[in-house]
């Protein structure tokens, strides 16, 4: 699962803490993407986005509960609770191509 974040945003968390984005506070789950759906929840909420980053997360160490929900494109995992440091595996840049559309990771999440 991947989670995209602002650079600026992620720049001001300490990595050693637990990540809980607004969304969290808002909605009560942090929205989530898979490695399918990656580039339709960028093109769709980060279009104008300077320079987002994508936090790989390994499902099996969040202590949170995941769920995939429908939405109108499919279904996408919420994680209902703070995304654990130790399930943020790596975090990389959301890269775009050169029309400026952003392309799916060359990493898959786990």
């Amino acid at each position: 699962m991947f989670h995209v974040v602002e650079a600026d945003r992620w720049a001001e968390h300490d990595a050693d803490d637990p990540y809980a984005p607004d969304s969290l506070d808002e909605e009560g789950f942090v929205h989530a993407a898979t490695n399918e759906t990656v580039q339709w929840v960028g093109q769709q909420f980060y279009a104008d986005a300077d320079d987002p980053r994508l936090l790989v997360l390994d499902r099996e160490a969040l202590d949170a509960e995941v769920r995939y929900e429908s939405g109108r494109d499919g279904a996408f995992p919420h994680v209902y609770g703070e995304i654990d440091a130790d399930a943020i595996v790596d975090v990389i840049q959301f890269e775009r191509d050169e029309a400026g559309r952003y392309v799916r990771p060359e990493r898959d999440s786990p």
